[in-house]
């Protein structure tokens, strides 16, 4: 666990030891391992996995979700939709759709079991990808400085945060974690396709701005923490 988790889930997440937490677990090695850190620091969490039907193994994911939150004697809450179906309903991307389903249910969860927060396992590689989406799409500073660690989405509830732990952990770390503390991550095969956008940033466009700087995407890291000390001085 990094040194200051504790005070990052204290004063930039703003969360308590005694109100519960809904975690969104996918199965993935980052949300595995942010269950597992806010487990040990002692933080009261319920285990929330949406299966979005887009992979035939993706019942899969689910099943282990659920054994590893039993393991661990936490409850767990399981829901699933037919995102293809919605999002050709909806006229939406894939992961949009995806996106809207999951954190409907992830919000609705945390009202029915008045939780403090809604957490997801965004890490540092996923705050790099987010501001290059912003980038191509031409954002202003609010989407330039990536995402915070708690921030209200009103489209899904304007009172309960969601909040990022894991923004100052690479993706390789949880690995590492994972792995260390006898946690089995399952491989999302989607996340090697190139008909998402997010995947074509992760697999080809920052891999070709690393041959132009190696440590690319500690740069564009360092340029979030920056921009959010302008935004902020700009709101107030």
């Amino acid at each position: 666990m990094p040194e200051n988790f504790e005070t990052i889930l204290r004063d930039e997440c703003g969360l308590v030891t005694d109100r519960p937490i809904i975690v969104g677990v996918s199965g993935g090695p980052d949300s595995l391992c942010l269950l597992e850190m806010l487990r040990q620091a002692g933080y009261l969490v319920i285990v929330a996995h949406f299966d979005h039907q887009l992979r035939p193994e993706s019942s899969e994911d689910a099943r282990m979700v659920e054994k590893t939150a039993s393991r661990l004697m936490l409850g767990c809450h399981l829901d699933s939709a037919d995102v293809r179906k919605y999002a050709e309903q909806e006229k939406l991307s894939l992961e949009e759709a995806a996106r809207n389903l999951r954190y409907h249910f992830l919000f609705k969860l945390a009202r029915e079991r008045e939780a403090q927060a809604v957490a997801v396992g965004h890490t540092a590689d996923d705050q790099v990808e987010t501001i290059l989406m912003h980038f191509v799409r031409g954002s202003a500073l609010s989407g330039l400085k990536g995402m915070s660690y708690r921030s209200i989405i009103k489209t899904f509830d304007s009172n309960i945060p969601i909040v990022r732990p894991l923004l100052n952990m690479w993706r390789e770390e949880t690995v590492v974690y994972c792995a260390a503390n006898g946690l089995r991550p399952h491989y999302d095969s989607s996340n090697d396709s190139v008909d998402f956008q997010r995947n074509r940033i992760r697999h080809l466009l920052i891999p070709n701005l690393e041959t132009y700087n190696p440590k690319f995407r500690e740069a564009v890291n360092r340029m979030s923490q920056s921009l959010k000390g302008d935004y902020l001085l700009l709101m107030e």
